[in-house]
């Protein structure tokens, strides 16, 4: 209220000297979900018909919305006062007959411009680092002559001519003095306050030079929680006390994704996505809502992504309404968690790996699921599209393409989504698991389909085999083929023995169910059981192969590959002890009729197994490595010291019996071994010619 020419604020209207507590008394979304309480004080406060000496800010978090709100609103500002005119700022007389000439060149525009009526303008500060830059932000807002390319120019030379004829030094006078930056008929607006580069006293008090001295309408948009993050006690309490000064009145913002929701799809160029989206609103605002991210700016950057998915897709991928509908939730769901920076498709695939495991653990062992913290931001879309962590639409290499590094390259889309089963005629056991959804001409004919498919083993590929057996399982379970569950067991593992060779390598880590989705809980167990199988069978498979491999390789002047020491050194095969599979006689013979070096790649290979938690096959190989070295002693004992060549082996056999002594016996015994008796130097030992090798 004003009295006796000054104004005086009313209690209610200013914030208390701690914007903490103030913002904590906010009203919340539910009581005005369309922030109806920021449209009403806005509205009276821009409709006051005298100045009212105090700025608004306007607060929230970051992306959820304001400078879109202010936006909107600023259009109803300028309709509303629409067809008024500014008033005639007045300039001292003699700069006016100083610039007559000036004036006449560019009355026309000015003229115009004079006519035009700033309702209301919007200045951003962020970046701004001093008053005067903000000071030519507004004239361009103000005069927008003042960006013309020319106007410097036609100023500079129209001083020139002024000179001649006036004696006034044109050259020390400011054109931006004439183009006044306060007009207390038109509303400021400064938005990205906490972005401003100047120090915040000093911006709130360039600010206050609008409300207190020009009696301007000021309005600030900005995250008050941001600007009063300083751990600067000193530094908070100046802020507090300019802020009380400069802003009367602090309003919270709310999130509004319907209507900004709305205002986004509009902007969208194609009309199919557009439409599509609209069609499929409900679903993702709940997405929205589940992420809890209040981040108007993530949504907007989430819906212009899709636009150009959207384009990339194929006319048969649009038209099917399931995948479109499962292409919404995972698209949304995803990129909301890596645009906040809140995962990455990395941690992505690592979560659906730990989510699975936690699935069996929690059917199989009885163990409760837990889900790791870094997980936790993709783990709370699961309850409401369970698809997420079970289906996948896009290879890892795309997702990562299309989510991060916002590539979208259509053949690579393409080629994804064509391989999905959204896309591609449905096996006859993907009908039968599908019955809720399919009605074929003839059940019994699909039926014994399915049986001479299993006889004959079609299918190989582990994840269609436990699909396979799932689906018997429950044919069988429901009564509607006449096998019982022990027979249908016996004729699974009996596909699994078939198919053996087919098998591919494996890890005992193995679990194919941890892609394969939620199975039928009826059938847990037995397919926990067969899927166990396949990765025994697996293993037997490749440890047979590794053992032949080695026994054909290792007793040559190739030894076995560092692929074949990689995979002996791996769990599945640390028990192969190498020199158990070969006779002492045999690896004796090997060495007696081989070069040095070839030979001394057998001992070399076994100091390089790590033993570690296998103590057994360490034995193994430290008993076979006596058994060598004392057949060892007995062939150099035997040897005819006459023939030159044999003193040769018996130097070949004294540097292997050192080498077995000193350092392989020790390793295998679990002793320290001394660094000069570790390694063997090849360059001293002689070769059988007598030169240095």
């Amino acid at each position: 209220m004003r009295e006796g020419g000054k104004t005086f604020l009313l209690k209610s209207d200013v914030a208390t000297s701690s914007p903490w507590g103030y913002i904590g008394g906010m009203p919340s979304q539910s009581e005005f979900p369309n922030n109806d309480h920021i449209i009403n004080f806005l509205d009276y406060y821009t409709g006051l018909t005298s100045p009212p000496h105090y700025a608004v800010l306007l607060t929230g978090d970051w992306g959820i919305g304001k400078t879109f709100f202010i936006l909107d609103y600023m259009k109803k500002v300028e309709e509303r006062h629409a067809g008024k005119k500014r008033s005639e700022q007045g300039q001292s007389s003699i700069f006016r007959r100083a610039l007559n000439w000036l004036k006449w060149k560019l009355s026309r525009r000015i003229k115009a411009e004079k006519d035009d009526f700033k309702a209301i303008i919007k200045v951003s500060l962020n970046g701004v680092q001093s008053k005067d830059e903000i000071d030519k932000i507004l004239r361009t807002k103000l005069y927008p002559i003042w960006q013309h390319r020319y106007s410097c120019l036609i100023a500079k030379t129209g001083a020139g001519i002024a000179e001649k004829v006036i004696p006034v030094d044109f050259s020390k006078i400011e054109l931006s003095g004439f183009f006044n930056v306060y007009h207390p008929e038109t509303i400021y607006v400064f938005d990205d306050l906490e972005r401003c580069c100047m120090p915040i006293e000093s911006i709130l008090g360039y600010i206050n030079s609008f409300v207190e001295q020009e009696g301007c309408k000021v309005i600030i948009i900005g995250n008050e929680e941001e600007i009063c993050q300083s751990k600067d006690e000193q530094k908070n309490k100046s802020y507090d006390i300019i802020r009380e000064k400069v802003i009367g009145k602090v309003l919270k913002m709310m999130p509004e994704t319907e209507k900004a929701h709305n205002y986004f799809l509009e902007q969208i160029t194609d009309t199919g996505c557009r439409n599509f989206l609209k069609s499929q609103q409900k679903g993702f605002i709940k997405i929205y809502e589940v992420s809890e991210l209040n981040n108007l700016r993530i949504l907007q950057q989430t819906i212009s992504d899709f636009e150009r998915l959207y384009k990339c897709l194929e006319d048969k991928h649009k038209n099917h309404e399931a995948f479109m509908q499962d292409l919404v939730y995972l698209f949304f769901s995803l990129s909301f968690e890596i645009k906040s920076g809140h995962g990455t498709c990395k941690e992505l695939k690592d979560w659906k790996d730990n989510d699975s495991t936690n699935y069996w653990s929690e059917f199989f062992e009885k163990k409760s699921p837990s889900v790791k913290d870094e997980y936790i931001h993709f783990s709370k879309y699961k309850e409401l599209f369970p698809l997420i962590s079970h289906r996948k639409i896009f290879s890892d290499t795309t997702l990562s393409h299309i989510l991060e590094a916002g590539y979208f390259l259509k053949e690579e889309i393409s080629d994804d989504l064509n391989h999905l089963p959204y896309f591609r005629e449905k096996k006859v056991w993907e009908k039968i698991k599908a019955w809720h959804d399919e009605e074929p001409e003839d059940w019994g004919s699909l039926l014994q389909q399915f049986e001479d498919y299993f006889v004959s083993r079609i299918h190989e590929d582990i994840y269609e085999v436990l699909s396979i057996f799932e689906t018997k399982l429950f044919l069988s379970k429901n009564g509607i083929i006449a096998d019982d569950i022990s027979k249908v067991m016996s004729d699974c593992r009996a596909y699994i023995e078939d198919i053996r060779t087919k098998l591919p390598e494996l890890s005992e880590n193995s679990n194919f169910l941890v892609d394969h989705g939620p199975c039928r809980s009826e059938s847990k167990k037995e397919l926990k059981e067969l899927n166990d199988l396949i990765i025994s069978t697996s293993l037997e498979k490749s440890k047979g192969e590794l053992i032949k491999s080695i026994k054909e390789n290792f007793l040559s002047s190739e030894g076995i590959s560092r692929e074949q020491v990689d995979k002996l050194n791996s769990c599945q095969f640390k028990d192969i002890a190498i020199l158990d599979l070969f006779s002492v006689d045999k690896i004796c013979n090997f060495i007696m009729d081989n070069t040095f070096r070839n030979t001394y790649l057998i001992f070399d290979t076994i100091s390089h197994r790590n033993y570690s938690n296998v103590a057994a096959t360490r034995e193994k190989e430290l008993e076979k490595v006596k058994e060598i070295k004392n057949h060892l002693v007995e062939i150099q004992k035997n040897l005819d010291q006459k023939e030159a060549k044999n003193r040769f082996k018996k130097m070949q056999i004294g540097y292997h019996l050192g080498y077995l002594e000193n350092t392989l016996i020790p390793l295998l015994s679990g002793n320290e071994v001394k660094p000069d008796e570790a390694v063997l130097n090849l360059s001293e030992v002689p070769c059988q010619t007598g030169n240095p090798v």
